[in-house]
C-alpha cells in the first residue's frame, strides 16, 4: 500500500484485520487506524513515512503486533487511546513526536521492543498501565519514558540510555 492521501488502512466498528509481511508507505494521514471496538493483528509488517501519526488506536480497540517496524512518521509512531496494545519484537525509529503514547489505556505490553531516535518523549504513558520487558529505548531528544496522571509502569530487564532530559520521569 503506497501513497494515499488519507489513511492507509482503517479497521472500524467491531471489525478485525490481519496483516502479514505487509508494507504501508507514505500515507497522508495515519498508516493504520483501528477504532470502534476493533482488532488488528500484524506480523512482520512495516508502517513507514506517515505524514501524521503512524498508527492510531482508539475507542476500546486492540492491536497485536509482532516483529513490526514503525518508522519515519511526522508525528507519533503509535497513539493508543482508551484501547490496548500488545507489542512484541517491534522497532520504532525516527518518529517526530515520539514513538508511542498511551492515554487512558489498560493491558499494554511492550516485549523485546527497540525504540530509537525519537524527536520528543519516546514513550508517554498518561492515566494508563504499561508493562515493558526486555526492551531497549535510546537516543530520545527529550525523555525516554514519561508517566503522568496515576499511571502504572511495570519495567523488567529493560535498558534506557542517551536521552537529552531524564531517562524516566
Amino acid at each position: 500500500f503506497i501513497e494515499t492521501q488519507l489513511y492507509g488502512l482503517c479497521v472500524d466498528d467491531y471489525s478485525e484485520m490481519s496483516l502479514d509481511s505487509s508494507i504501508i508507505l507514505k500515507c497522508g494521514l495515519s498508516s493504520l487506524s483501528v477504532t470502534g471496538h476493533s482488532k488488528c493483528y500484524a506480523i512482520s509488517s512495516s508502517f513507514l513515512e506517515s505524514n501524521s501519526n503512524g498508527i492510531v488506536v482508539n475507542n476500546e480497540s486492540e492491536i497485536y503486533f509482532t516483529s513490526c517496524i514503525i518508522k519515519n512518521t511526522k508525528k507519533k509512531g503509535m497513539n493508543i487511546s482508551s484501547s490496548s496494545a500488545k507489542l512484541k519484537n517491534c522497532t520504532f525509529a525516527n518518529n517526530g513526536s515520539g514513538a508511542i503514547s498511551f492515554t487512558k489505556s489498560l493491558g499494554n505490553i511492550m516485549d523485546n521492543c527497540q525504540i530509537q531516535n525519537s524527536s520528543s518523549v519516546s514513550v508517554k504513558v498518561d492515566n494508563s498501565r504499561l508493562t515493558i520487558q526486555d526492551s531497549y529505548i535510546t537516543k530520545s531528544k527529550k525523555t525516554c519514558l514519561r508517566a503522568t496522571m496515576s499511571s502504572f509502569l511495570n519495567i523488567k530487564n529493560s535498558t534506557f540510555s542517551e536521552c537529552k532530559w531524564s531517562l524516566i520521569s
